[in-house]
């Protein structure tokens, strides 16, 4: 914890403006994902399918949709930047496993019912898998906005600077 104290305040008195300029790219690539999200919530839901998440698929599109556009936009602005990065890891470490490179996924499960079974797929076709590398930047983003904290262009700067007006 004092490290993190010690980051965050040699984070404000050296403002670095590349780590603003990452936060707000990252918050406004997950507000236009969840975006599309919404607006295509069926081919979420069936990829959610596809892994053996059928039970409330729907709901867990709607979910993952939902925080990234609500979440991508606190992100951006910088307002309750940690808590919203919080909410977004656990949902792009899924992708990251889910999407990961050299893996197919069966439908059906012979060992548990409703599991998921990996099996090993061809390299050709999964190891330039655009969606995975963007799913492992975007986390690798968020990780280091989180470590960093929320920076100097931010809502809660301006309100923490500002309290008394």
């Amino acid at each position: 914890m004092l490290l993190n104290k010690r980051i965050e305040q040699w984070t404000t008195s050296h403002p670095i403006a590349w780590l603003d300029f990452l936060r707000i790219s990252v918050g406004v690539f997950l507000f236009f994902k969840g975006f599309i999200f919404l607006n295509d919530l069926y081919s979420l839901q069936t990829t959610l399918s596809q892994i053996n998440v059928d039970w409330g698929s729907y709901w867990h599109a709607l979910g993952i949709a939902f925080v990234h556009f609500t979440g991508g936009i606190m992100i951006a602005l910088g307002f309750f930047t940690r808590p919203a990065i919080l909410l977004q890891i656990p949902v792009l470490i899924g992708a990251v496993i889910f999407l990961l490179l050299g893996f197919g996924y069966s439908v059906s499960n012979p060992i548990i019912s409703g599991g998921v079974l990996f099996i090993w797929a061809d390299l050709d076709n999964s190891l330039f898998n655009p969606q995975w590398w963007i799913a492992l930047l975007t986390l690798m983003a968020l990780l280091t906005c989180w470590y960093v904290g929320s920076g100097t262009w931010t809502v809660d700067n301006y309100l923490r600077n500002h309290a008394d007006d």
